[in-house]
């Protein structure tokens, strides 16, 4: 089968954020059995960060018959954002789908489909290929790495600002009503878990959809059972992300300050992109905590800390950072959200903490006790390794993919 495969993100390195790490891996499983074409998108930050474009191609060529990379405009500075941003305002578009909106994309689409006879189009989230709809007729499937919908729901109840709360109210409204209108006219939707299933069903009950789990490459990180007491906590995420910045704010306001009190010598080492200045100035009152920024390779990081802490409070999907930590061998203390669609059991492949007083029982519990922390990341290794290796997911989303 021929495969064109769109991205809103250049699919490179592979040691990206979460959502590259899945649409990475599964591409490269689907070109086990199948030619794929990838049309993907570049951002200014790609090359900002040192991710040659030449050396991304000749990466992905292994797995791609051709590739084509089109300069993604609205990251391409703050006025251009503000300006798609002010057009989504008036517009019934929601702006996550108005930044993806490109005449050159969607004329390389059809162009592609048409030159090449492809057998099929893989869009890699909403607002892609949903303008060349009318204009094709060979099965499509769409990938939701989250609900955008809900995701933004929740995210506006906890705004306290009215303006950025009401914007925000919008944003989601029109972003459910995009949903309602475009998924049900893909032959099948890819989401991330069964509860991202029954939201997306809400919305869309005409809507074809299956599960394929956010997985985690085990070869590549390798299990590494703490083998001494220590007393270092870790995170890793894009702090641009504000799901994962609201967590290390939360964490270091209101659970640091009685755990660094009640822990001496305890460390906290915060691993991220684009921190921030609040972030920044917290960890400037905190002598143990560190914040490292964007580090190119984690794993000697993981390999020393004694705990990894995931105190997610909002967003959707499932969280790859705490797959991850489950595939290296590193305790876990999350939140319930945190670990929203993973199939772990609170006490036995980690432990859940919701409430600053909880986190604090939690690491408490852990730290000193060797012995179960090497029994929580036994049974969690052995959890990612038998569902979510992303060779076994790579089967699921083949037959899923041939089935379209």
């Amino acid at each position: 089968m021929k495969i064109l495969w769109l991205s809103h993100f250049l699919l490179y390195p592979d040691t990206g954020f979460g959502a590259l790490q899945r649409s990475r891996n599964l591409l490269i499983e689907l070109s086990k059995y199948h030619e794929i074409i990838c049309l993907s998108y570049y951002r200014d930050v790609d090359i900002r960060e040192g991710f040659n474009l030449e050396h991304a191609r000749d990466d992905l060529e292994k797995y791609c018959k051709s590739l084509l990379f089109i300069p993604h405009l609205s990251y391409s500075g703050t006025r251009y954002k503000y300006v798609t941003f002010a057009k989504s305002i008036a517009s019934a578009r929601p702006y996550s789908a108005l930044i993806y909106r490109s005449q050159e994309f969607r004329n390389s689409i059809v162009d592609i489909i048409e030159k090449e006879s492809m057998d099929l189009l893989y869009s890699d989230t909403l607002g892609l290929s949903d303008d060349v709809l009318k204009r094709i007729n060979i099965p499509r499937i769409l990938n939701h790495h989250n609900i955008e919908s809900d995701m933004m729901y929740r995210r506006a109840r906890k705004e306290r600002n009215r303006i950025k709360k009401a914007l925000m109210f919008y944003e989601a409204y029109k972003i459910k009503a995009y949903e309602k209108k475009y998924c049900h006219l893909y032959s099948k939707n890819i989401v991330v878990s069964d509860l991202d299933k029954a939201r997306l069903s809400r919305i869309n009950p005409e809507a074809n959809i299956e599960v394929v789990e956010n997985g985690v490459n085990c070869s590549y990180f390798g299990f590494h059972p703490r083998k001494e007491n220590g007393a270092e906590l870790i995170f890793t995420g894009g702090l641009d992300w504000y799901p994962n910045l609201d967590a290390m704010v939360f964490f270091c306001k209101k659970v640091w300050p009685k755990l660094s009190a009640e822990i001496p010598g305890i460390r906290l080492t915060i691993i991220g992109k684009n921190p921030g200045t609040e972030l920044d100035g917290i960890a400037e009152k905190h002598k143990n905590i560190f914040i490292k920024g964007f580090v190119p390779d984690v794993r000697e990081y993981m390999k020393k800390a004694s705990i990894f802490i995931c105190p997610i409070r909002d967003g959707g999907g499932t969280k790859l950072k705490i797959l991850d930590a489950m595939a290296q061998g590193v305790p876990i203390v999350s939140s319930t959200l945190g670990c929203e669609g993973i199939d772990a059991i609170d006490g036995t492949h980690l432990l859940i903490a919701n409430k600053p007083d909880d986190y604090l029982s939690a690491v408490k519990d852990l730290i000193g006790n060797l012995e179960k922390q090497n029994k929580l990341a036994a049974n969690a290794y052995n959890l990612v390794k038998d569902k979510y290796s992303y060779i076994t997911l790579g089967l699921k989303f083949n037959q899923i993919v041939e089935s379209a």
